[in-house]
């Protein structure tokens, strides 16, 4: 587990699957401030397919029992869906637009962007990715 990128994983999961829901918002507001990244889309995308299941706190205290525990108990994954993944999406659109005004595009006009550039690399990772999924 020398990767941090494991250890986020391992940490997150862990918070947002036995917090309560203070817990599991602060979890989420640290996930949405994550800069849009190759090693941010890939701890969501890991979070994302976690399928541990939540454990519904009421009052502050955990179920008493196992079998109240999956009753209306999502997953990380369903969470991590739900409360971040649109959030990440407009991050992206944001930079990538951040991206097309530094190497000059206009607002809605349709050059050519130069093909190692910064801002076309990064529309080749999202196409890439999206496609393989």
């Amino acid at each position: 587990m020398n990767n941090p990128g494991n250890a986020a994983y391992h940490l997150l999961s862990h918070i947002i699957a036995t917090s309560t829901e203070e817990g599991r918002a602060r979890c989420y507001g640290i996930l949405k401030k994550l800069p849009p990244t190759l090693a941010t889309f890939d701890l969501l995308i890991r979070l994302m397919k976690d399928q541990t299941p939540i454990s519904p706190w009421q009052n502050g205290k955990p179920p008493i029992d196992a079998s109240q525990a999956s009753i209306n108990a999502g997953t990380v994954g369903y969470l991590v869906r739900a409360e971040c993944l649109l959030h990440f999406a407009d991050h992206c659109d944001a930079a990538i637009q951040s991206m097309e005004i530094e190497e000059g595009a206009i607002e809605g006009s349709m050059i050519e962007l130069d093909p190692g550039g910064t801002c076309a690399l990064a529309i080749q990772h999202v196409g890439t990715e999206h496609a393989t999924k």
